[in-house]
């Protein structure tokens, strides 16, 4: 009888060890799955120039109170990281970005809140990216795709846009290396009226370690397509 109920207690505790990672680990991977949605369907919009922008935001099939709870987590979130999940928000880089997602990924439970993808005044467009949820396999119910209909710009940030022209062309090499050689003059504080500025610098620095030359040696692979 001993004998039977300690078999019994190890395969209990066997069972236990393999279900509750199992659980653990689909949970993240819940989590793991809005995180990777809203940093492709960024991808997509910066790859492609388009005039959107993605952020997470308010679920409004939420009960009243259930609401009030996560709206209060989520400004509490952007007054503590100043972060800026906001149609108007901050121009930013796709490193930007995933450090901002992960950041709130981290704050609030993501089933809570809807990934938001706001075009503007382009109903085509909209309709490109549903396109996109789809043929990629994406939860539609996680996406929310609107359209502004005034002119607010809602463009995102061009990685290696050091010149902030909304394109990337061999200008932007010459800047950079313009910046470090000369900071004087092309410096974020430079003389020259074409110096480049702290939103370029965020711009041309992809690897977040500081603008290098290696930055535009990026560029010029990118332009050659050698990357």
């Amino acid at each position: 009888m001993k004998k039977a109920i300690n078999t019994l207690v190890s395969f209990v505790m066997i069972i236990s060890c393999l279900v509750f990672p199992i659980q653990t680990f689909a949970f993240e991977e819940s989590e793991l799955s809005d995180l990777q949605s809203a940093q492709m369907m960024f991808d997509y919009i910066h790859d492609n120039y388009l005039n959107a922008t993605v952020f997470f935001t308010m679920d409004f099939a939420l009960s009243g109170e259930e609401y009030s709870k996560y709206e209060d987590i989520f400004h509490k979130w952007q007054e503590e990281t100043k972060g800026q999940f906001t149609p108007q928000g901050a121009r930013k880089t796709k490193a930007e970005f995933k450090r901002e997602a992960e950041s709130f990924a981290e704050y609030a439970p993501l089933d809570k809140y809807k990934i938001q993808v706001v075009c503007n005044r382009d109903e085509q467009m909209a309709e490109m990216l549903r396109e996109f949820i789809k043929s990629n396999g994406l939860d539609e119910d996680r996406f929310l795709i609107g359209v502004l209909e005034s002119s607010v710009p809602t463009y995102i940030t061009v990685d290696f846009d050091a010149n902030c022209d909304d394109r990337i062309d061999i200008s932007d090499a010459v800047l950079i290396m313009q910046s470090i050689a000369d900071p004087d003059k092309y410096g974020v504080n430079g003389t020259d009226n074409s110096h480049i500025t702290e939103q370029g610098q965020k711009n041309a620095d992809i690897n977040c370690d500081g603008i290098t030359n290696l930055d535009a040696l990026a560029i010029q692979k990118k332009l050659l397509k050698l990357e």
